[in-house]
């Protein structure tokens, strides 16, 4: 192909569209020629990016519209690349193609499109990553920029008034600032010390997010230039250094979000009050919290009277990304997610509604209140990363847990011991004790109850669990395997995915109905091996005939 070193064969431009017809043919190709002279001057094609990852995320069918557009005398001159798709954020439509017109700037001189597809397919998942940051920078800038109740009543002219008051009574050090600011609201018309000291900081921390959001929005378009900095569009290529997590996300924070998210007329999905239950790190006594979003909390421990500082950082979640946020502790673990308070934006009208307890496995069904659109939100299973920097994002990996909100005793009477630390559940970890109680010991799961959204062995522990805040127990509907921790509906098989029975197999003979009662197979240390052997058997019916009905 063109711009391929080590005597590979050169493609021109009328070459690089017959490829493409032919590669993109039954996925939207479309070719518009000049009116002028009958050269090819704008593609169309529908892309399907094959990285394993994405396609896991996203699907195998996740199409992405590319309308490219080809200058007079391409390839001298770089093509113009554009995404359309019409549920996406446009910040990633935009992070997208701009990475994609950066590439084609610095392959001028020789036809750039396939090499581009294959970079393109190769990054995409960055790109995408890069994209979400910008929606949650921007997203954070306009609620930041909100004014409030106390400071939306400044006139020009009294906003005049306090600069010039500001550069008139300078900050002294032998003059106590409540009398600076006394001197500096005289000045003012119509406003107290108190009101002007508001606005003065009101507007020091305006500038100062506006600051920190062009320092972000710098770097990210640093790092896109980076990517597409790569210069031999070849297959086996290695990869340019892409940053792997979101720098918006404090280091060893654990990120929170759904395994996949289906939108249907939403576009934008964000946290407004999130609820987890967490464990105490000195008593390991479970303790639900409630956080806003961005706001620091301090809970206190039930049990022991320890402080636990959590902070929720919500994120943009979309068709794009399943991801609602990162969890912040101190002195404590996650244990599980609970349903939480969601705003779903309307699609059509771009309207705020609120949902209510948003749990996993969830279909919520709403309609917008201001244009009457219906819209649909399902969730699937909830999947927890832990953030740790310069090792990527990695699934949570947990050592054995103690029982989540499970209040049974202990059943050895040695001295008591410490219960390991637990943490969320992990598919493919078996639940302690696999998933029994001191209440059901055959039975060998969790169950999760709909009520509080919380698991427990059975419904005596869920009683006792939540004795603190007491309702109305509803029937539990989904169950939590002893052997696999994965979730799934209750039944009447009682047989989780991977081939183990959560509950006693129920027979009438011996060992759970695991034995047999075939005697010729049986084993000779069995007892009932030669049982009723030497009986008389009966022989009546020889001489008398069978027994009348």
């Amino acid at each position: 192909m063109a711009g391929h070193d080590g005597g590979r064969v050169s493609m021109d431009a009328a070459g690089e569209m017959r490829y493409l017809e032919r590669l993109y043919r039954h996925r939207g190709f479309v070719l518009r020629r000049s009116e002028v002279d009958g050269t090819v001057d704008c593609v169309a094609i529908g892309f399907q990016c094959t990285d394993p990852e994405f396609r896991q995320q996203f699907g195998d069918e996740f199409t992405i519209t590319l309308s490219i557009r080809l200058p007079s005398g391409y390839p001298s001159a770089a093509a113009v690349v554009t995404v359309n798709r019409d549920d996406m954020p446009p910040q990633i439509c935009r992070t997208i193609s701009q990475a994609l017109n950066t590439y084609c700037e610095r392959h001028v001189g020789r036809p750039m499109l396939i090499g581009a597809l294959k970079w393109l397919d190769r990054n995409l998942v960055e790109l995408f990553r890069l994209g979400n940051a910008v929606v949650n920078q921007e997203h954070t800038r306009v609620a930041g920029a909100e004014p409030s109740s106390s400071t939306v009543h400044w006139s020009s002219a009294q906003q005049a008034q306090l600069e010039s008051a500001l550069a008139r009574v300078p900050k002294l050090a032998d003059v106590p600032a409540s009398e600076r600011w006394e001197r500096i609201a005289s000045l003012v018309d119509g406003k107290s010390a108190q009101e002007c000291m508001e606005r003065f900081k009101q507007i020091r921390d305006a500038l100062r997010r506006e600051q920190e959001r062009k320092e972000r929005v710098q770097r990210i378009r640093e790092n896109i230039s980076e990517i597409a900095v790569d210069s031999r569009p070849v297959a086996d290529d290695p990869l340019p250094a892409l940053p792997s997590v979101d720098e918006s996300a404090p280091a060893g924070s654990i990120r929170v979000g759904f395994s996949s998210i289906q939108l249907i007329n939403v576009s934008l999905v964000r946290v407004r009050l999130a609820r987890f239950s967490l464990q105490c790190a000195s008593c390991r006594a479970n303790v639900d919290a409630e956080l806003v979003p961005t706001q620091v909390k301090a809970v206190t421990c039930g049990k022991c009277s320890s402080v636990i500082t959590c902070k929720f950082v919500f994120e943009m979640a979309h068709v794009a990304n399943a991801r609602i946020g990162s969890l912040s502790l101190d002195g404590a673990a996650l244990a599980d997610y609970l349903p939480s308070d969601v705003w779903a934006t309307c699609a059509n009208c771009s309207a705020d509604m609120s949902v209510n307890r948003l749990d996993r496995h969830a279909r919520q069904e709403l309609l917008c209140h201001q244009c009457h659109q219906r819209m649909s939100l399902v969730t699937a299973e909830v999947v927890f990363e832990t953030d740790e920097r310069g090792l990527g994002l990695r699934q949570q990996r947990v050592p054995k847990r103690s029982h989540v909100g499970d209040a049974s005793e202990k059943r050895n009477k040695g001295p008591e011991q410490k219960p390991a630390t637990r943490g969320a559940l992990t598919i493919g970890t078996s639940l302690p004790d696999f998933g029994t109680c001191r209440h059901y010991a055959k039975s060998y799961r969790w169950l999760r109850f709909p009520c509080c959204g919380k698991a427990f062995p059975c419904d005596i522990c869920h009683e006792i669990g939540t004795a603190s805040a007491p309702h109305e127990m509803k029937w539990a509907l989904r169950q939590i395997c002893g052997f696999c921790s994965r979730e799934s509906p209750v039944t009447g098989k009682n047989v989780c995915p991977c081939g183990r029975s959560v509950t006693r197999a129920r027979s009438s003979f011996w060992d759970g109905g695991q034995g047999t009662r075939d005697q010729t197979t049986m084993s000779r240390k069995d007892g009932r091996k030669h049982a009723g052997a030497s009986k008389t058997t009966s022989r009546k019916h020889e001489r008398v005939g069978p027994k009348r009905a």
